[in-house]
């Protein structure tokens, strides 16, 4: 009802639609294990002659899979959105089939575009590790968001400061980050005093090897809300929620970076 209140034509089944629409584009927004049903009924769009794209957001869904369902050399382009496009500043990759011509990945561009940054791709292959740092992304960000929040409560500053305070830090330091012509580590050297209390605070190998600190492996441990720190008191199983004292005062907390050393199996 909104979409026909904006002067939006609505239609419940592509049977519905007008004969002689001819789209520029189809947007194929539905769940991955109803797609092909869906798009059977579509495939008048992906004949030979016509002149529509095919826009996949369908998470996991490869392009062959949408070939198939559509017609054989149908024009796809998948795309891996993640939820801040919502606000305008996603991040969007797109990767196109040999059928999409540059005046229709173009169009494609551009209406991505109004919902963040676009990158594309040419190996679909890709697509897995766009997931683990785009698309998965956000979660961890917010976790952290989480972790500031409650470790700030935890020190005695009231529920809103501490959340306020987290969520602009968060949004200054990528700011900043983008901005910068420093990469982040040098900006995290920058605001890391040696022997201050930010030092004190990260874990200090995992920001040191490179490849302990790699998102993908990171991303693999928190899908299961779990990682190993060693502190000065052995080792601490980090579950959603976990107990860590700290001079001498208990602490509850969904994720932190404390201690020494990084165990990540």
């Amino acid at each position: 009802l909104r979409a026909e209140d904006q002067g939006v034509n609505v239609h419940s089944t592509a049977a519905s639609l007008p004969a002689a629409l001819a789209p520029a584009i189809v947007i194929v927004a539905v769940k991955p294990q109803v797609i092909g049903d869906v798009l059977a009924d579509y495939g008048r769009y992906a004949q030979p002659g016509r002149d529509t794209i095919f826009v996949s957001v369908a998470a996991g869904v490869r392009i062959d899979r949408l070939e198939h369902a559509l017609a054989p050399g149908a024009p796809v382009v998948r795309v891996m959105p993640n939820t801040p496009a919502a606000v305008g500043h996603g991040a969007m990759v797109m990767c196109a089939n040999p059928s999409v011509t540059d005046r229709q990945l173009a169009a494609v561009r551009q209406l991505m575009a109004a919902s963040g940054e676009v990158t594309e791709i040419a190996d679909e292959a890709l697509m897995d590790a766009v997931t683990a740092v785009s698309g998965s992304g956000p979660a961890y960000v917010f976790h952290l968001i989480e972790a500031l929040s409650e470790a700030g409560r935890a020190v005695g500053l009231p529920d809103e400061i501490a959340g306020r305070l987290a969520m602009q830090t968060v949004f200054g330091a990528a700011a900043y980050a983008r901005e910068s012509a420093d990469d982040p580590g040098t900006l995290r050297e920058q605001v890391t005093s040696p022997n201050g209390t930010t030092a004190a605070a990260l874990v200090s190998e995992m920001m040191e090897a490179r490849d302990e600190r790699r998102l993908l492996r990171f991303q693999k441990q928190m899908a299961g809300y779990k990682l190993l720190i060693i502190d000065e008191l052995g080792f601490v199983s980090i579950q959603r929620h976990y107990r860590v004292n700290i001079n001498g005062r208990d602490y509850s907390v969904p994720f932190c970076l404390i201690g020494k050393r990084v165990n990540i199996k």
